[in-house]
This record gives C-alpha cells, sequence and structure tokens, in this order.
C-alpha cells in the first residue's frame, strides 16, 4: 500500500485535478449567481427596488410578447433584441439556479476544456441567440393531435 501524505489528501488537485472546470465558466457561473443574490437580498428588503426580479427581468429576458410583435412588423423595444442572450444570465430562483449551476460546471467544463474558452463563449453567445426562438416557437406553435 502507497502511503498518501495528508498534504495530497486535502490538496484541491485531488479532487478538481484534471477535471476542474475552467475560469471563463466559473466566472459565468458567478455571474449567474450575482444576479440571483441580488434578486434574493432584494426581496428580503435588502436594496432600494423590492421587486428588483421583475424590473430586471423587463429589461433583460426573453418576451415572446415582443417576439410576436417582431413577426407582424411592430416597432419593439430595443432590450428586445439583447434579451436573445441577455435572458441566459437569469434564473427562476436559487433551485433553478443550483440544478444549472451543477449541470453548467460539469457539461460547460468539460465543453470549455475540450474546445477553449473563447469557442465555448461564443458557443454560449449563439446557442442563447437560437434558443430563445426555438423556445417560442416550440412552447407557443399548436402541436398537431
Amino acid at each position: 500500500m502507497i502511503p498518501i501524505l495528508w498534504s495530497q489528501l486535502l490538496s484541491k488537485e485531488r479532487y478538481l485535478g484534471a477535471a476542474a472546470p475552467p475560469p471563463v465558466v466559473w466566472v459565468m457561473l458567478v455571474i449567474f449567481a450575482l444576479f440571483e443574490l441580488a434578486f434574493w437580498a432584494a426581496s428580503r428588503g435588502i436594496g432600494p427596488i423590492q421587486d428588483l426580479r421583475w424590473e430586471v427581468y423587463k429589461l433583460l429576458a426573453f418576451f415572446d410578447l415582443y417576439f410576436e410583435g417582431v413577426r407582424q412588423g411592430m416597432i419593439v423595444p430595443w432590450n428586445f433584441w439583447t434579451s436573445f442572450v441577455t435572458y441566459a444570465f437569469l434564473h427562476g430562483g436559487l433551485l433553478h439556479l443550483a440544478m444549472n449551476g451543477v449541470f453548467f460546471l460539469s457539461v460547460g467544463g468539460m465543453l470549455a476544456r475540450v474546445i477553449g474558452p473563447v469557442r465555448f463563449l461564443i458557443l454560449f453567445v449563439v446557442t442563447s441567440i437560437t434558443g430563445a426562438p426555438v423556445s417560442y416557437t416550440h412552447l407557443t406553435l399548436p402541436t398537431k393531435r
């Protein structure tokens, strides 16, 4: 049996090793968490805006109402166009963030290691942009029975 030193047993490399998500994944997760932390604090009366979640969602979330307006040729607020990316940073609560965070760290970490941080960010933006209209059409178009 090979003796294990305490320093080896307690080292972060033993637990994280090569499988540790790259910094880009951790930074993105921290951004996700900061949004949710701000929403949580505001809901408990910390800060000037009580309903911070709704105020931020109005600016950053993807609303199918605006999408339908664009389809009908109407003028929509400028933030509709940025919401194709910004909605991906928002979550529906701490549980939603925790579940997505675990998945993001495991799969996103693996993917970022394989394709690199710049390609990972590009992939994140592209999938966010395509995910919004795909979600809209999937959730709102009638299905045949």
